[in-house]
């Protein structure tokens, strides 16, 4: 059951089950809509934990603007992350906004998430970010999981970062052949089921052709992240937890303006002729497109 409200300019919809239990809750205000449907084409999401009582990680949707500002597009909090539950708050973000336009998802390798977005947004090519991928690896390729030694798993992750480097699909074959070389059935194995046939998404070389914007990580959203926690306490209650984000929030606003109007303020220095085809791009994009584009 989906309870939604419309307060003042925002959008709240509270999701419980057949018992009447929260499931979770979706927040988005009406300048978070506007932003996303104008630059829908790069969709980051993650999680933060730890900020409220009830243990209910809170998800952040984030997408760059033509300034390169960090703008958050949408936040939910659930009391479960499985698969019910993200769909749950996918649909709601769906039915309030257009991704049909969206054609990049930067998020870690959680798989719920990853084949729920799949689903959900299929049009969107889905990256993993560079961190959590290199986190992975060193998480997963263990002596205790894998039963390798020492030595073993040095060298594997030696390999495999390589990979993860590759600038192209010929070096990727050369480290994948040095990988099954080392004869190592444990971590081949491991590595064939989970990250093989999805290599387009976290090999840095193999991921260019995707509109990323030049993002290898969800660095935009750790640091956002870490300006939330700064304000809001841990395990704070619901109410409090909520008051302290709206703050937070209203002030990362009133900063991303601020460096919006700086800009506009600015008076560009033209250093091409009228005849460079760089002197009209010029007065066209902002200085942060403008700087890629040159």
């Amino acid at each position: 059951m989906i309870i939604s409200f419309n307060i003042v300019d925002s959008i709240v919809e509270i999701v419980k089950d057949e018992k009447n239990v929260l499931q979770g809750i979706y927040y988005q205000k009406k300048n978070m809509q506007e932003m996303f449907s104008k630059f829908p084409e790069l969709l980051f999401i993650d999680a933060t934990y730890k900020l409220n009582d009830l243990r209910m990680p809170l998800y952040i949707m984030m997408v760059v603007d033509g300034n390169g500002d960090s703008e958050i597009v949408a936040l939910w909090i659930v009391t479960s992350e499985d698969r019910i539950s993200i769909k749950n708050m996918v649909r709601i973000f769906k039915r309030h906004n257009s991704t049909d336009r969206t054609v990049c998802i930067m998020s870690d390798k959680d798989m719920t998430e990853r084949d729920v977005l799949s689903e959900e947004i299929p049009n969107a090519v889905l990256q993993i970010c560079l961190f959590h991928t290199l986190r992975s690896f060193k998480r997963e390729i263990s002596t205790e999981k894998l039963h390798i030694t020492s030595d073993q798993r040095q060298m594997t992750l030696e390999i495999i970062t390589k990979l993860v480097y590759s600038k192209n699909k010929t070096k990727y074959q050369q480290h994948y052949q040095e990988l099954i070389d080392t004869q190592l059935k444990p971590v081949i194995d491991y590595f064939n089921k989970n990250w093989h046939a999805i290599r387009a998404e976290w090999v840095e070389g193999l991921k260019n052709d995707a509109c990323n914007f030049l993002n290898r990580t969800n660095n935009r959203l750790e640091a956002i992240n870490q300006k939330i926690k700064s304000v809001v306490q841990k395990y704070s209650s619901l109410v409090k937890f909520f008051q302290d984000l709206l703050k937070c929030l209203d002030s990362l606003e009133l900063e991303r303006d601020h460096r919006a109007i700086t800009i506009f303020q600015k008076a560009p220095v033209q250093l091409y002729t009228s005849e460079s085809a760089l002197y009209h791009y010029h007065l066209l994009l902002t200085p942060y497109a403008f700087s890629f584009l040159k």
